[in-house]
């Protein structure tokens, strides 16, 4: 059975797919980087999807997704990392994908699907008149039959276009905008054109969920056999409220297969190796006996146990039992700012840089102690393969290798401070290559307050080389100053009291700045997989991928 839209049908739909303030008529200008792509493979890794332009990358990452999930784990006919399946094996296997993300999205199982296709298959594909489609009313048991007849179409210019449709009717215009709950934007967003996190969803798990976490308004199920990893969870990590945006369901799908979002693009993440994969890593919430990431001990703080298998307040383990914390420290800053400072492992609050006294540190780190006796065996015992693919220019089409180390779930242990780190480093500013110590030099200022003045040569010696103010860098001020000075020439302090910017290297950073380090100067995938996988350790073969 088929149907054509009316006007006001289809500016309906379009209104909830395309940008704000796009009118029909202007979407065969304003969107070709849509309106020319379809489900084409890459003839240098056989497997990938091409893509011209960005903006469909989300539909497109999906689709990937959900291919890779067929050949490699449903119908078992990819085993061989290098050995890819046959041509005609993959666009067999493209089609069955293009049916199963159509077929989720029904609200009613026992519905048919909805096919939009164009009504001359011959003519290019045009937006702006809702006279040019044909909706199929499909069942679902002659899908597949149906989309291998009209192959072309997905697969020729606006493709894609098709498809996307296809999702938004096979859910219903209403239902999707329920989805959405409180996002009143479109499944496609800015000037660009880029794909919404509501049209990822809608892709991957059938509804066009607004978010990637779990609230009160918003439900992953659990049996998601597409997961995702996006580089907004380390930002937030880094710079952020410092716990789990993602929630657990999309970091621990069936299949080792993630929808990576580096921020205005989406690509493909990827592994054979389904048991060790799923060992590592990331513990799922319900080792902690709940969903949220509040501290297995009720220390009061969102202690990223999910993400790090520990709590970053207290540094409890997760499935630890609960127990009294050390009476000696309460789990506050020591001068009284009512925040978990983060004293035992740098050895000052991070808040308020009040400095805790030697016995205290001992204190704190009473309870760590007992783990590092306790522990045995080797932390990365899981080592497995990883693969990236990236569909768009100039960075791809490109299939990246990488290997993975990766600590396992029970053997995850808080890491352990550094007596020797610099303190009170409040500001990293920037790196430099040192030919002299065969490593990286990091210039960073430290914060002094009247508990801690500066000491060393660095700060009471008469500086033999032009140097920065302390001070005035942590205030957003430069503060250079010529050699043999002793007052900085911008703020007026003393050395002795301001204090100048120091070379160091990466051993003598606290862990706290350690990973802000590892988090600004790392590849950003690698940032990303320690999402999934804390502290692994991550090799390229060949070029570097880019997300």
């Amino acid at each position: 059975m088929t149907s054509s839209f009316s006007s006001a049908e289809y500016e309906s739909l379009c209104g909830l797919v395309w940008p704000a303030g796009q009118l029909p008529l202007t979407l065969d200008l304003d969107l070709e980087n849509w309106r020319f792509q379809g489900f084409q493979f890459d003839p240098q890794s056989k497997v990938g999807l091409k893509q011209a332009k960005n903006g469909p990358c989300g539909v497109l990452a999906a689709v990937q997704a959900a291919l890779l999930g067929t050949i490699i784990f449903v119908q078992g006919l990819w085993k061989d990392p290098l050995a890819p399946p046959a041509p005609d094996v993959l666009e067999g296997a493209l089609i069955s994908s293009l049916c199963a993300v159509l077929s989720q999205t029904r609200v009613d199982r026992s519905s048919s699907v909805q096919v939009v296709l164009k009504k001359s298959a011959q003519e290019p594909l045009t937006m702006a008149d809702f006279d040019s489609f044909v909706i199929h009313n499909v069942p679902q048991n002659s899908l597949f039959a149906f989309m291998d007849r009209h192959k072309a179409q997905f697969q020729g210019e606006g493709g894609v276009v098709l498809f996307l449709y296809s999702l938004v009717l096979t859910r219903g215009v209403k239902q999707v905008k329920e989805d959405m709950v409180y996002d009143a934007s479109t499944l496609v967003v800015g000037n660009w054109g880029l794909c919404s996190q509501a049209l990822v969803n809608l892709c991957i798990i059938g509804q066009a969920l607004p978010g990637v976490d779990d609230d009160s308004m918003l439900k992953f199920r659990e049996d998601i056999e597409i997961g995702l990893l996006t580089y907004e969870e380390v930002e937030n990590m880094t710079f952020g409220s410092g716990y789990s945006l993602l929630t657990d369901s999309l970091k621990h799908p069936k299949f080792p297969i993630w929808i990576v979002h580096g921020g205005d693009h989406y690509t493909t993440l990827f592994g054979f190796d389904s048991e060790n994969i799923s060992k590592s890593g990331t513990p799922k919430k319900s080792v902690t006996g709940g969903a949220s990431n509040m501290c297995v001990n009720d220390c009061g703080f969102h202690g990223n146990p999910a993400t790090f298998g520990y709590c970053s307040a207290c540094y409890k383990k997760v499935g630890e039992k609960k127990q009294k914390q050390d009476d000696t420290w309460d789990g506050k800053c020591k001068g009284g700012c009512d925040f978990f400072g983060s004293a035992e492992r740098m050895g000052y609050c991070s808040v308020c840089f009040k400095n805790l006294k030697p016995e205290e540190i001992a204190a704190l780190k009473k309870e760590n102690k007992k783990d590092e006796d306790q522990k045995d065996g080797v932390l990365a015992d899981y080592s497995f393969c990883l693969y990236h693919y990236n569909g768009l220019p100039p960075a791809g089409p490109l299939l990246t290798t990488m290997k993975v180390a990766s600590i396992s779930k029970n053997n995850q242990q808080a890491p352990v401070s550094n007596p020797n780190a610099l303190r009170c480093v409040a500001l990293l500013i920037q790196r430099k290559w040192s030919e002299e110590e065969g490593q990286w030099l990091y210039e960073v200022a430290q914060r002094f307050t009247p508990d801690f003045l500066p000491e060393g040569p660095a700060h009471t010696g008469v500086p033999t080389e032009r140097w920065r103010c302390a001070s005035c860098i942590l205030e957003q001020e430069y503060g250079f100053n010529e050699p043999g000075s002793t007052v900085c020439s911008a703020c007026k302090k003393p050395l002795s009291v301001c204090g100048q910017t120091v070379w160091v290297k990466y051993d003598a950073l606290s862990f706290v700045m350690q990973k802000e380090v590892d988090s600004q100067y790392q590849p950003k995938i690698t940032s990303l997989l320690h999402i999934r996988w804390p502290f692994a350790s991550v090799e390229f073969s060949g070029k570097q991928p880019t997300i």
